[in-house]
């Protein structure tokens, strides 16, 4: 009978090594968003200027996020989708907010959490 591979490392006792400080992002939206919706208008330019409705959003770690699904995050909707949760989702969908901004998002996010923008390198992060 042949030796069994000595096994090196136990994944189900691995232990958690690092810990962040919650990523907390702030999403705004035109106080009177519903009225808008219901009506099929655009929030004026300056809708910053003026009443605003306010969500801070706390975004899961990575390290709690299951590997399948890190892998899945290359497009928007994905962080979305894994990063938060359906009630929050929900909100963000709502807010007007530039690509750019969005963009500015996942990166900061991604930097807070040591992750390279290009999406490698997660596995180190966790």
């Amino acid at each position: 009978m042949a030796d069994s591979p000595r096994v090196t490392f136990n994944v189900s006792t691995a232990e958690k090594e690092r810990t962040y400080t919650p990523f907390v992002a702030a999403f705004e939206r035109p106080a009177n968003w519903e009225e808008l919706r219901a009506t099929g208008k655009k929030p004026p330019a300056d809708w910053h200027s003026k009443d605003v409705e306010s969500r801070a959003v706390t975004m899961t770690d990575p390290a709690e996020i299951d590997w399948r699904d890190l892998l899945d995050i290359e497009k928007p909707i994905h962080f979305l989708k894994h990063c938060v949760t359906q009630e929050d989702r929900d909100f963000i969908k709502t807010c007007p907010i530039e690509g750019w901004r969005f963009g500015a998002l996942i990166e900061a996010y991604q930097r807070h959490y040591g992750m390279d923008s290009a999406g490698n390198g997660v596995a180190s992060t966790l």
